[in-house]
């Protein structure tokens, strides 16, 4: 009978020293899975900002290659001024992928390719302007005018979809940060509970 009770309780302690192994393994898995989607995360928002920043340099670029080519003729700046355009509507193309969907940042995304395209058709005017009569300063000067406040604008719209993903990117980080945290207590106390259960085993084993 004593040899009986013994076996039992010893069946009974490997079952839940396994239980909690089993139960402690699939909360790590679990939460391994949380942090690489927080991580997966990070990379994305990570990639957009790069490419807003990426639209924001193209778009310098451009206005002063523009000035170059209206103010010295300079083949070089023209060239350097169509390639900048072609990175901007690149970089349109994959924000329009890449940033995050809720109402306000594709609202934000929308208004800033209608003022990008209003700017772009103020500076290929200037440019065709340029090429038509050279002299033609004060229409220039309107032109560069407009552009600036277009671009101020654009300025501001970009400054608010950056700060939105910024956002996203600290939350994403800090639920990474968090997950891995978890992880530690989790198998810390799985393990310190499984240590208990094979302590407490080795004393029923030692008491009969």
């Amino acid at each position: 009978m004593k040899l009986h009770f013994s076996v039992n309780w010893i069946s009974a302690g490997v079952s839940l020293a396994i239980s909690l192994m089993l139960l402690v393994t699939f909360a790590a898995l679990n939460n391994t899975t949380e942090i690489k989607e927080n991580v997966a995360q990070v990379q994305h928002t990570s990639q957009t900002l790069n490419t807003l920043t990426d639209f924001y340099a193209a778009m310098t670029v451009a206005e002063s290659a523009r000035r170059g080519y209206i103010f010295l003729g300079s083949q070089q700046d023209l060239d350097r001024y169509q390639t900048a355009i072609n990175n901007i509507k690149n970089d349109l193309n994959l924000l329009d992928i890449q940033i995050h969907e809720n109402i306000n940042q594709r609202q934000r995304l929308n208004n800033l390719k209608s003022l990008f395209n209003q700017r772009l058709a103020l500076l290929e005017e200037s440019i065709k302007l340029y090429q038509k009569d050279e002299n033609a300063w004060q229409r220039q000067n309107k032109i560069t005018e407009l552009s600036v406040k277009l671009r101020e604008q654009i300025i501001t719209i970009f400054l608010e979809i950056q700060g939105e993903e910024q956002s996203y990117l600290k939350t994403y980080l800090q639920q990474s940060e968090n997950g891995i945290h978890l992880r530690i207590i989790i198998e810390i106390i799985g393990t310190f509970l499984s240590l208990l259960v094979i302590c407490i085993l080795c004393f029923v084993i030692e008491s009969f």
